[in-house]
């Protein structure tokens, strides 16, 4: 039981460590090296599969689409959606911006400002104590 026990440990840290695409070790993220988590914590996207507009489905055509794909999960669209809501996936993220110089040259002298100001009322708090 031991043994047995032993190796599907190896073989499931073989697992891991030869899918790094997939998964990340908790060391990468400054945590313990036997934690493992997914990279991309949302599940894969299925196929999409575009049925003609006319014409029946049957079993023929169900059997068709199986052995070409050989997943378990389809997503059936149809080829002329009208749908308004997007088939594609959204990407969520925050888009980076890209400054101009102006605008580095705003935000520095904000910068400065603020740093001015925060040290010149700590100097005055600093007085006023002794």
């Amino acid at each position: 039981l031991a043994a047995r026990r032993s190796e599907k440990q190896s073989f499931l840290l073989y697992a891991l460590q030869s899918s790094q695409t997939r998964f990340a070790c908790g060391k990468e993220v400054k945590k313990k090296k036997d934690l493992w988590g997914l990279r991309n914590r949302s599940p894969p996207v299925p196929p999409a599969v575009l049925l003609p507009a006319v014409g029946q489905i049957t079993d023929e055509v169900m059997t068709n689409f199986q052995s070409v794909k050989e997943s378990k999960v389809m997503t059936f669209v149809p080829a002329g959606n009208t749908s308004p809501v997007p088939t594609s996936v959204i990407k969520r993220g925050r888009k980076s911006k890209q400054l101009t110089k102006e605008e580095i040259e705003k935000k520095t002298k904000l910068a400065k400002k603020q740093l001015l100001a925060a040290t010149s009322s700590l100097t005055v708090h600093m007085d006023n104590a002794w």
